[in-house]
């Protein structure tokens, strides 16, 4: 079926109310346009209306659907001058305030960027050796959370690990395919939520610091300043808040998160209110 303006107007709306992801006009009418009806032509809808309302009550629909239109684009050891500084700046001041530190990845994809934390600090060991680590990724996408606790990477996914991390780290399950070891599968959470549900949030607790990269672009102001409140409210006071490198804290917030240049990065601290 070929999808009309209208039709492609309450898609955008939907995924907008469904995920924060507000679709720029330009790409809704060239690339989601072809993306929307492949989805609906794949499970045999000849109407949006019978599709959106089979949405309210199929949560793998709704998966396939938020699947279709965020971008999973990831591999290990991406910009990793930020889990540099993770390692040699910020955890070694934290291991001497608490016994246990927690880590967010929101979202993490498929795994990449929460395995990467993983590794780094194995590799550090008089960091492991001093406190308790909880790492911990949540993703909106079901079909890629599943795909982070199974642990299986393609090729490209692990072509930034130094060869010696890899043969350490990963079994190679076939000529393209490497499982991370099951030691460090079982070390860390992956959750299914939505950064922009107050109640998915609450049940993780609170953490000392948080990634989120490349996310907050895709979001319009309103929704940015809501996610960024939600992460302020996770995190632990004076914890870390890591952002891509296009991204940056709006000024209606830069009085609770200070940017600070640390190593190599620039980090957002959370600054108390009181």
């Amino acid at each position: 079926m070929e999808l009309s303006k209208e039709e492609l107007l309450k898609l955008k709306n939907l995924v907008k109310e469904k995920t924060g992801i507000n679709i720029d006009d330009s790409k809704l009418f060239k690339i989601y346009k072809i993306k929307f009806e492949k989805l609906l032509n794949e499970k045999g809808y000849s109407s949006v209306e019978n599709f959106l309302k089979d949405l309210e009550n199929n949560s793998s629909l709704l998966s396939r659907l938020i699947e279709t239109v965020t971008v999973n684009e990831t591999y290990f050891f991406r910009e990793n001058y930020q889990f540099e500084t993770l390692v040699k700046t910020i955890l070694p001041d934290l291991v001497k305030e608490k016994k246990e530190i927690k880590i967010l990845c929101a979202p993490c994809s498929s795994g990449e960027e929460v395995y990467s934390i993983a590794i780094y600090l194995l590799e550090e060991k008089d960091l492991i050796d001093k406190a308790d680590f909880i790492l911990v990724g949540i993703d909106i996408d079901k079909t890629v959370i599943e795909k982070a606790k199974s642990g299986i990477f393609n090729k490209r996914s692990v072509q930034k690990l130094p060869f010696q991390l890899l043969e350490k780290y990963f079994d190679k399950v076939s000529n393209e395919r490497y499982q991370i070891k099951d030691f460090i599968r079982k070390s860390v959470t992956f959750e299914t939520a939505n950064i922009l549900k107050k109640e998915d949030l609450e049940k993780l607790g609170k953490f000392d610091v948080i990634f989120s990269r490349n996310l907050l672009i895709y979001f319009d102001e309103k929704t940015r300043e809501k996610a960024l409140m939600n992460f302020y409210s996770l995190l632990h006071e004076g914890g870390y808040l890591f952002l891509g490198h296009a991204e940056k804290i709006p000024p209606t917030l830069s009085s609770i998160f200070k940017r600070e240049k640390l190593g190599e990065s620039f980090v957002y601290r959370k600054v108390s209110t009181n």
